[in-house]
């Protein structure tokens, strides 16, 4: 089925060499969209664009954590595609599960600058594309179900993610009518990030799921796509759960 509204229009996706990003960016082209790849691996969005076509996606490498690679990136895909009508705010890093009291600032640095500075500015890039040419568009961001839950050893990651939905929530009414503004809430995922997840870990988080498997970064992507979409013309501020009915 055709999501409508998608088709001709330009999307920047983050984080989108690999996993969600990527699942998101091929569902995108397949509606007929046209994508830029925004990741700080170059090989990795080179292969991406790629496998899409030149004619339909372009690699973008940029750091999310600093401003003027933010800004720069931005530019460059609005002149390479002439418009820019909506962002997947995707990218995000993790580190090993460590408790509060052994985490190192370097660490905590690290994940908040990209997790949450990274998002914030290319939120903040989209929303000044938008304001500054008239453009409707929407964004999703990609948050996380530990965002609403204790998750022992990480407490970073969470911290992260929580303040991303309320970024979500704030900039939907800060950004209406221009702009949508909605959040993805995923559960456990099968993604190169998850890969390092022990086999009898991995068990113990299928046991809990009503759905009885984790998902799939192309799971997460169809939420994406049908909240980018015109279909979704009357959704803002929403966090959108997709766990497998982990948190019913």
């Amino acid at each position: 089925m055709t999501l409508k509204g998608l088709s001709g229009r330009v999307f920047a996706v983050t984080g989108g060499a690999s996993g969600v990003g990527l699942a998101t960016a091929e569902r995108l082209v397949a509606e007929g969209a046209r994508v830029a790849i925004l990741d700080r691996h170059g090989d990795g969005i080179d292969r991406a664009a790629a496998s899409l076509g030149a004619e339909h996606a372009q690699p973008v490498e940029v750091d999310v954590s600093s401003e003027d690679q933010v800004v720069s990136a931005f530019a460059s895909v609005r002149a390479h595609f002439g418009r820019l009508d909506g962002l997947h705010n995707n990218a995000g890093i993790m580190i090993p599960r460590t408790p509060i009291n052994e985490i190192a600032m370097d660490d905590f640095d690290r994940v908040v600058a990209v997790n949450l500075r990274g998002a914030f500015l290319c939120l903040r890039e989209l929303l000044r594309s938008a304001a500054a040419t008239g453009t409707p568009a929407a964004v999703v961001n990609t948050a996380s179900g530990t965002a609403l839950r204790g998750a022992r050893g990480a407490s970073v990651y969470s911290a992260t993610k929580a303040g991303l939905l309320a970024l979500t929530r704030t900039a939907a009414i800060e950004a209406a009518p221009l702009v949508r503004v909605n959040a993805v809430i995923p559960g456990p995922l099968q993604t190169p990030m998850t890969a390092g997840v022990p086999p009898e870990a991995r068990d113990q988080l299928v046991a809990r799921l009503p759905l009885g498997r984790v998902g799939t970064a192309e799971d997460v992507a169809g939420l994406v796509c049908w909240l980018l979409s015109d279909e979704a013309s009357f959704v803002t501020g929403g966090l959108y759960s997709i766990d497998g009915g982990e948190t019913a």
